[in-house]
């Protein structure tokens, strides 16, 4: 005898009221909530957060704010110690090197520390010459 296969059950449409009182229970009541970001937030309102003043607010975003504060604070360093020309040479080589929406495009699933074959092969065929086996030209 055959088995029936239970059908998928309708979701229920969430209205604008309860998706800001999920959101008000996720982050905070002080949250403040634009019409734009409702469904951003209601979307994340499961993920991990971090204490923001009277809020909560995403942790990936938070870290997504410190790592760029690092990354742009060591170019710094690198402009005012190296000069402009490695600076571009260090800024150029790091947005060849993190390939991450690419990779997450083509739906690799992980992202490792390590590009994959294809962003290598890819990558040298942009660039002649490695990053730091020679010197660059003048320009």
């Amino acid at each position: 005898m055959p088995v029936a296969k239970a059908k998928p059950k309708a979701r229920a449409r969430v209205g604008a009221k309860a998706k800001r009182a999920a959101i008000k229970k996720a982050f905070g009541r002080d949250i403040p909530i634009d019409s734009q970001s409702i469904d951003f937030f209601f979307a994340r309102r499961n993920l991990a957060k971090t204490r923001l003043g009277k809020w909560r607010d995403l942790k990936y975003v938070d870290e997504l704010f410190d790592l760029e504060m690092v990354i742009w604070k060591t170019l710094d360093r690198i402009r005012a110690r190296d000069g402009v020309k490695i600076f571009n040479e260090a800024a150029d080589y790091l947005a060849r090197a993190i390939p991450l929406t690419s990779k997450l495009r083509r739906g690799s699933g992980t992202i490792s520390g390590q590009p994959d074959r294809d962003a290598r092969v890819s990558r040298r065929r942009q660039s002649a010459r490695p990053y730091r086996s020679q010197p660059s030209a003048p320009r």
